[in-house]
């Protein structure tokens, strides 16, 4: 490739679905990655699309997760027409579980302002229906909220498929350790690699956890931290659930290839990705607490991955302060394969068109002070 319009640091959600929005807009990209696409948390996160439940919802994050629960939904068929990848989206119901008053009543208060979407269908179930819909569910379940609406994708496949059409659509992806962004004054010129440099007329930080690593490049904080996440894939004998089933930060569901998912841990460790026994106990008991017949299910796979966490929780998204060409999309925390159709579309748009309404103040880099 001649030298690339934009370079893109990161391989990951937010990286490729901001390469494949630019690239369909007849950018020339090029992502970077130091080891392989979707390496870590993107391609091992669950990948439930929840766009009404998560941190700064309600409030600043919401609309963009709408969006981007929105743009999911018309582009998986595209990307399966382009690269020929099945990503398994599909709409999937799910069920928040209360076991005690206060669960019930919190979820009860959020029904009100979530039936202000009504793309989505929500309705409290009693302790007698959820039985009916799950009879493997613990009988010490008063109650649950059952909704219909979201969705839910393989984040592999998917982070996968939008690499593949980045390089159908003229974009490249390259292997490399970038070490800095050359630049003068309030430009970037070229971001520079270990024995070499790649001119470019705009760099987007998309680099996950290790954004944080980056501020010096740009002289202005990126507050993200690796927050661990470890999931255990489960063969149930009894059969697969119909439903996802959550209970507070924890979940269990089964993918269409069969294996259950449970998840998931948030363990501020650094680096540290590693998988434990105490993790692997913690989810089976958390498992028995919701399905106690399952006791019977079989650990298949056990993974960790680092999830990217801002400092206040929320992503970051928008062009570096001071800086008129780089831009930033990371912080996504849990919620990274859901917000990362947003986070690249904002993003395409700032470079694009200078403006997007999906790039809110709230959630840009000038939140955090450099004072």
């Amino acid at each position: 490739m001649q030298n690339p319009d934009v370079v893109i640091i990161g391989a990951g959600g937010a990286g490729c679905a901001t390469g494949y929005y630019l690239a369909s807009a007849g950018k020339k990209v090029m992502i970077v990655e130091k080891e392989a696409i979707a390496s870590h948390a993107s391609g091992f996160a669950f990948g439930g699309l929840q766009p009404l439940a998560g941190a700064g919802i309600p409030g600043p994050t919401l609309p963009l997760a709408i969006a981007s629960h929105t743009l999911h939904k018309s582009l998986a068929p595209m990307l399966e027409e382009e690269t020929g990848i099945d990503t398994h989206f599909r709409i999937h119901p799910r069920m928040n579980l209360a076991f005690d008053e206060q669960t019930r009543d919190s979820l009860l208060a959020s029904l009100e302002w979530q039936k202000d979407y009504p793309e989505f269908n929500l309705q409290w179930i009693s302790a007698e229906e959820v039985q009916s819909y799950e009879p493997r569910l613990s009988k010490e379940i008063i109650g649950a909220m059952l909704l219909e609406g979201t969705s839910s994708i393989e984040s592999y496949r998917y982070v996968l498929s939008l690499a593949q059409a980045v390089e159908k659509k003229g974009g490249e992806i390259k292997q490399g350790n970038v070490v800095g962004i050359r630049k003068t004054g309030s430009r970037a010129h070229a971001v520079r690699l270990e024995n070499s440099e790649i001119p470019c007329d705009h760099v987007v930080i998309a680099a996950g956890p290790w954004s944080a690593g980056c501020s010096q490049w740009v002289n202005w904080p990126i507050p993200v931290n690796p927050l661990k996440g470890q999931i255990l894939r489960l063969s149930l004998p009894s059969g697969p659930l119909k439903y996802s089933i959550n209970s507070g930060h924890g979940y269990v569901g089964t993918k269409p290839d069969g294996l259950t998912w449970l998840g998931t841990t948030e363990e501020p460790v650094g680096f540290n990705d590693n998988p434990t026994p105490e993790a692997r106990d913690h989810l089976i008991s958390f498992l028995l607490e919701m399905l106690p017949d399952l006791d019977d299910a079989q650990i298949i796979h056990h993974t960790a991955c680092l999830r990217p966490m801002s400092e206040d929780g929320l992503p970051i998204i928008g062009q570096v302060p001071g800086l008129d060409n780089v831009y930033v999309a990371t912080g996504a925390g849990r919620k990274g394969i859901l917000l990362s159709t947003g986070m690249g579309k904002a993003i395409s748009e700032l470079i694009l068109k200078k403006e997007s309404s999906l790039a809110s103040p709230e959630l840009s880099l000038n939140r955090f002070n450099n004072n």
